[in-house]
């Protein structure tokens, strides 16, 4: 059977016109000893017979080292690797070492390949007088003619580097460029460019299916079309950062940090491809000649990249997964991969946080020391609405985004921080005391993800400390609780006899018109009123916010219908209880106040006919004693 004209015959009929590159792989495919499962199943588990073979190929090979030390070497490491309980299938992993020290190309280990001439490749036909190449090797004189003759297991070491040699040898005589029409050299060159997002002469990116291929008609075999498809997923997840990078970093100095994270990583990037393109060019320059060996191929190149290309992985995920968002919310977004169950991804994924974290970490620094919020690209939880006064500076002035608060800040802990700013911005603005300090010390001063458990401790420290002193100022040197007294006391009516002298005092004035009542004469009732009852002994401060307040009059109201009391508060008294709050104080004044003079009036017309009843019981007494 003619198996290379039937290799030749399937070729042509399958790629449409001869093909030596494909010939040449299809040859070499049916020359290997891989498909032999159950000999090599055996041989990988013969533990001694594996021993032995590296044994001797230690003694008989001369590398540069003394071979009874690498013999007492191995057989001291054999020992220990043989007791290893962790370890299985000891004979198979001795067979891989072996294999990898004695043959970096196609040959296997206990069989090398036959040579192309053992199964008829065919031959260049130059001249039809010219003698046939013998398509079969000569056979030992023993062997059975029937059989196929099979190359000794016992072949020595040199023996197999010689058949390697008369191999290639005979694919160089025979097919000419068929296992490639393109360098190895140039595709790895290609390969480099394609890793940097660039089209080259052979490889470039199809948009169509979005990723980078070699051109059609280059010659180069489908198993290397494949490896280099796999090598160029580099290429496209560089792609795809540098798209982002791209793009403008205004969003934000949170976008900055991640933007400038990205570039740290990349620059490695940088440095291992200078490395590999410097490797290539030494290899061009070192190794000349078509049969030499390089230090760098495509396939050792997947080692080389195996690293970058799980960093560019992670890097091409968080791109996509943070992409349109800022501040804190990107923060997060990050963040999310820290659950990853890969340890490596969870290191990366940390290394990434610590410089976006950076800026978030800086302005809750700023806010929880000084009070100050620098963020004026909104990134920060904390909102400032500058249009509201200082009066309203605990209430309304500021505000919590949640959107912008980062997944490993609890809310909680967010709260805290809020009010803890808030009450460094009460204690400089509206109490006036610029000089306190925290005495809570923070040790780290360039925070990063790193240092949030610390930072987390000293929050909680720093706000108790904060707190303790907003109290203490305000009920100490301002007496909050005193001026909430009064404002019961006054506004709700609890100082009874005052209230009683004020009614009186105030009937004739109140009973006028609105229209004709005048403020400076009811604040002389009202100062009547407190000396006459025991508010006199009121402390001065309590007293002079004491004032009379007129609503706005209609047409035909009463002087009861527009009198009001009122409280008068500065700061900082005014951000504790703001205006809103002492509205509401005098909506109760005067609900409270009317009652009262319904009850003064029901008091005063019963008093009347009391008057009455005896002034009748007394006359009609005298007028029947008279009788």
């Amino acid at each position: 059977m003619d198996v290379p004209a039937l290799v030749e015959s399937l070729v042509t009929s399958v790629h449409g016109s001869p093909n030596p590159s494909l010939m040449s792989l299809s040859l070499r495919i049916l020359s290997s000893r891989y498909g032999n499962a159950h000999e090599m199943e055996h041989r990988a588990n013969d533990m001694l017979g594996v021993t032995q073979k590296i044994l001797r190929h230690l003694k008989e090979s001369s590398i540069g080292y003394d071979s009874k030390l690498a013999v007492q070497r191995f057989e001291s490491l054999n020992q220990d690797f043989i007791t290893h309980a962790m370890l299985h299938r000891k004979a198979a992993l001795l067979t891989l070492l072996l294999r990898l020290s004695l043959d970096t190309d196609t040959t296997t280990l206990y069989v090398p390949p036959l040579p192309v001439t053992a199964i008829g490749h065919p031959t260049i036909k130059t001249d039809p007088t010219s003698s046939p190449q013998h398509p079969h090797p000569p056979r030992s004189p023993h062997a059975d003619p029937s059989m196929p003759q099979q190359p000794s297991i016992s072949t020595t070491w040199h023996d197999k580097h010689m058949q390697q040699d008369t191999y290639r040898a005979a694919v160089r005589t025979h097919d000419t460029g068929a296992a490639m029409d393109i360098p190895e050299n140039v595709l790895l060159q290609e390969v480099l460019y394609a890793f940097q997002g660039i089209d080259s002469k052979y490889t470039f990116f199809n948009p169509s299916t979005d990723r980078f291929e070699v051109a059609r008609h280059v010659g180069v075999s489908l198993p290397m079309r494949d490896l280099i498809r796999k090598l160029t997923e580099v290429g496209w997840l560089f792609n795809r950062v540098q798209q982002f990078l791209g793009r403008s970093m205004d969003g934000g100095v949170v976008t900055q940090s991640f933007h400038h994270a990205l570039k740290a990583e990349l620059s490695d990037f940088y440095r291992l491809l200078a490395v590999l393109s410097a490797q290539v060019d030494v290899d061009a320059a070192k190794f000349p000649l078509p049969d030499a060996m390089p230090e760098l191929t495509l396939k050792r190149l997947i080692v080389w990249t195996q690293d970058p290309l799980d960093r560019l992985r992670v890097m091409a995920a968080l791109v996509d997964s943070v992409d349109g968002l800022t501040g804190g919310a990107l923060a997060s977004g990050i963040y999310m991969y820290m659950e990853h169950g890969d340890p490596f991804v969870r290191q990366f994924i940390q290394t990434i946080l610590n410089q976006v974290a950076t800026p978030v970490l800086t302005m809750i620094q700023q806010w929880t020391l000084e009070g100050l919020l620098q963020d004026p690209y909104e990134e920060f939880f904390v909102a400032c609405d500058a249009s509201v006064g200082d009066d309203m500076l605990w209430s309304q002035k500021y505000s919590l985004r949640w959107a912008m608060l980062p997944q490993f800040i609890p809310r909680d802990v967010a709260h805290t921080i809020f009010v803890m700013g808030k009450s460094i911005n009460f204690i400089r603005t509206c109490c006036g005391d610029s000089e306190w300090v925290l005495d809570t010390q923070l040790h780290a001063t360039n925070l990063t993800f790193d240092h949030w458990t610390e930072f987390q401790q000293w929050i909680a420290a720093a706000a108790n400390e904060t707190n303790n002193y907003v109290t203490k100022i305000l009920l100490g040197k301002y007496q909050l609780l005193e001026h909430c007294r009064a404002l019961k006391q006054y506004l709700l009516l609890g100082q009874g006899d005052f209230i009683q002298y004020l009614m009186d005092l105030l009937q004739p004035e109140l009973s006028k018109r609105a229209t004709q009542i005048y403020r400076h004469n009811l604040m002389s009732v009202l100062e009547t009123a407190l000396n006459a009852s025991n508010a006199k002994f009121e402390s001065n401060d309590i007293l002079s916010r004491l004032d009379v307040k007129l609503h706005q009059a209609t047409s035909g109201e009463e002087g009861w219908d527009v009198f009001a009391l009122h409280y008068k508060l500065q700061a900082p008294l005014n951000t504790v209880i703001p205006d809103a709050a002492m509205a509401e104080y005098l909506q109760m004044f005067s609900f409270l106040f009317k009652v009262k003079r319904v009850e003064y009036s029901l008091s005063t017309c019963w008093g009347r006919d009391m008057n009455l009843v005896h002034l009748i019981s007394v006359r009609l007494f005298i007028y029947i004693y008279i009788l």
